[in-house]
């Protein structure tokens, strides 16, 4: 079966998510085409977005970081700070001029507040 390109987010525990992904040799070809020139010097990165919404009705998305990841692995850990927001990730190519090739775009996340467990309403 062919691979599909995908990442998954997954939230450990509050203030951590782990993305796992897998890429088909054709996206990333896609990704050194796209970027022609630029591709010498491209480096995977995960752009980690904050979804949540201020009201039901707009989603606004913020990117709050972008995580340099290596080329061989297809999982990662990301730390997220307190409060509980919503989060999705974004893996793809960026050029040492700052240009992104997104590749695959993830679930969106919510973690848990930190000791709302424990807590009585």
């Amino acid at each position: 079966t062919p691979v599909k390109d995908q990442i998954m987010l997954t939230v450990p525990d509050p203030f951590w998510l782990h993305a796992y992904w897998q890429l088909s040799v054709q996206s990333i070809q896609r990704a050194e085409a796209a970027l022609a020139q630029d591709w010498h010097g491209a480096k995977p990165i995960l752009r980690l977005f904050d979804v949540t919404s201020a009201d039901t009705t707009s989603t606004s998305e913020a990117p709050l970081r972008d995580i340099p990841v290596h080329g061989g692995c297809s999982h990662w850990y990301v730390d997220v700070p307190q409060p509980p927001r919503s989060y999705r990730v974004e893996i793809g190519y960026i050029t040492r001029g700052g240009r992104i090739f997104p590749l695959s775009r993830s679930n969106t996340v919510t973690p848990p507040k930190a000791g709302a467990s424990e807590q009585l309403d």
